[in-house]
């Protein structure tokens, strides 16, 4: 219930202080009437926090009354995850999201000033070559609706997904240890080759995810010149509030740097 979440964060607030929750939930905003109720009390409450969802949501019901209500309560990070911008993608891996709905909803959120970063995978089973040109066209297009940040990560399988178990009934799995677990954490990485595409080889893959990152940030960085002011004070400032993962890693290479010299 919306009273028992909020009387919890209450809690937080005059035990410990907190300024700031995380709702590590890929559901919490699935239903509208409940988002609305808890906006509701979050007012009625005026506790002074503010919120994130950081795993990833789905945007039906995100529209420009609920968005509105999500910023006016200090919500400041709001993630997508359409995970992929090919429409016959999506009916492979059974993701229920309507592009176009997505889209629109993003336009808002962005409007609001909420910080906002989209997560898409490449790579899938049975993606082509022309699926993952689509999803590149669609990060692309996010870019220019000045989306702040954006994800691409090569499809690993999940112990007990359905394309795991199709994956190790074709032999395309080996052995579950601790070395499979650790490289489920690749997605990371860009050096990393192994996938498990059976239309597109895994160095084109690795290719067209860092294309798609780069042209992203480029693209993004010169629809939004006040980014580019922002990453370049990071270099030189002692403490800063980085919006994208790019400008997160400027900013740590910056005081790594100033940390050598000192």
């Amino acid at each position: 219930p919306v009273e028992d979440v909020v009387d919890e964060i209450e809690d937080y607030v005059k035990r410990y202080q907190i300024n700031s929750v995380d709702f590590y939930d890929l559901t919490a905003i699935v239903k509208r009437e409940w988002i609305l109720q808890f906006i509701a009390e979050l007012e009625k409450r005026e506790l002074n926090v503010t919120w994130q969802l950081p795993s990833g949501t789905r945007s039906e019901c995100l529209d420009d009354e609920v968005i509105g209500g999500l910023a006016r309560t200090g919500c400041e990070f709001l993630v997508y995850a359409p995970e992929s911008g090919s429409k016959r993608t999506l009916e492979m891996i059974k993701k229920r999201v309507n592009l176009e709905n997505l889209e629109r909803s993003i336009k808002i959120a962005v409007r609001h000033r909420i910080v906002t970063k989209v997560n898409f995978i490449i790579g899938f089973p049975a993606e082509t070559r022309r699926d993952i040109i689509q999803t590149l066209l669609f990060v692309f297009k996010l870019a220019f609706l000045k989306v702040d940040d954006c994800n691409i990560t090569a499809f690993s399988p999940y112990p007990g997904s359905e394309l795991f178990r199709e994956l190790q009934d074709e032999g395309a799995i080996g052995q579950i240890d601790d070395e499979y677990f650790g490289n489920l954490m690749t997605q990371f990485d860009f050096t990393v080759t192994r996938t498990f595409c059976r239309n597109v080889s895994p160095s084109q893959i690795v290719f067209l995810r860092v294309v798609g990152m780069s042209f992203f940030y480029g693209l993004s960085y010169l629809r939004s010149p006040v980014k580019i002011f922002r990453l370049v004070k990071s270099v030189f400032q002692q403490r800063f509030q980085p919006r994208s993962l790019f400008e997160q890693r400027v900013y740590d290479f910056a005081v790594r740097r100033r940390r050598a010299r000192a």
